[in-house]
């Protein structure tokens, strides 16, 4: 197992690649000043590999057999991780509204909508999010819970938590508003790759 933490990336390399994503595009750049990007990356990762955001191979790869030529092996990811930050957070506010993009979605509702509060499990908070994750296109954020749902503008909304998949669907790139930048557990989160 890795041992991971959080780290800061800088935010021009970070509103790059939300962009890249079209990932609340609609938002202000001054808007993402008042907050904090980072990523939750291997504790040996170097600094320079850190902000490249949509290379994979983040976690050394142990290869676990072999199809004709190539050799399969299992890849690590921090899923399980962010669920925990997402804890975290919960612990700091009391509850948040969190708003996941199904990028399989037809129909108009663009984002399923989940309250995360004091009765939300693990195991629920990791199933609901599992089911919107897809490397390419996975995008949650979230609202403090004193907003209600028909306060809040889809178009341009005011996210105190924002995440998405990078480095190939290895880990996250998050963005976490001032708000909460005083909950330190977040900026000081240090563990294991948390398995399932």
């Amino acid at each position: 197992m890795s041992a991971v933490h959080t780290r800061t990336i800088a935010a021009d390399v970070a509103l790059l690649y939300f962009r890249s994503r079209n990932i609340l595009n609609a938002i202000d750049k001054s808007y993402w000043d008042g907050g904090l990007f980072f990523s939750i990356l291997p504790t040996d990762l170097p600094e320079w590999r850190a902000e490249k955001l949509e290379e994979g191979g983040i976690f050394l790869s142990t290869p676990i057999g072999r199809t004709g030529k190539h050799s399969i092996a299992q890849v690590q990811s921090t899923f399980f991780n962010l669920i925990d930050l997402l804890f975290i957070i919960r612990s700091r506010c009391g509850g948040f509204l969190m708003y996941l993009r199904d990028p399989f979605a037809h129909n108009d509702q663009k984002y399923e909508i989940f309250e995360f509060d004091e009765e939300t499990s693990r195991d629920q908070a990791a199933r609901i999010v599992d089911d919107v994750r897809e490397s390419w296109s996975f995008e949650i954020w979230c609202v403090n819970k004193i907003y209600r749902n028909d306060k809040i503008d889809l178009e341009s909304p005011s996210p105190d938590f924002v995440c998405t998949t990078a480095y190939d669907g290895e880990s996250f790139l998050c963005w976490i508003s001032d708000k909460f930048l005083s909950c330190s557990r977040i900026l000081e989160y240090t563990s294991e790759v948390t398995p399932p």
